[in-house]
């Protein structure tokens, strides 16, 4: 599985990478809650994207499928970010509902 644009500079990370990234951040208990933002399309497919991680944007043919690969997709990119020794960034975005008339 390749993750499109989840390497560094938006480059594809391939799949030995991608599941070494995933043992390390298992290895180093990546737990990161992040707000997403789902969108649903008129044919029931979703879209979803992280305010935090500018770039991690995921689809898929179902709202579960759609969040489980985001799931993946930051933590590849945390566990890059943590590969290279860059710093991880806080999760600062909150989501509410707001009522207008």
């Amino acid at each position: 599985m390749r993750v499109p644009g989840g390497g560094k500079d938006g480059r594809d990370v391939a799949p030995d990478t991608l599941r070494s990234v995933l043992r390390q951040a298992a290895r180093f208990e990546v737990s990161l809650e992040c707000t997403v933002v789902i969108e649903q399309a008129d044919d029931g497919s979703c879209s979803v994207w992280v305010p935090d991680l500018p770039g991690r944007v995921s689809t898929g043919d179902t709202q579960d499928e759609t969040l489980q690969m985001i799931r993946e997709a930051i933590a590849v990119h945390v566990g890059l970010l943590r590969e290279h020794g860059e710093p991880v960034p806080p999760p600062m975005s909150r989501a509410t509902v707001v009522h207008a008339m």
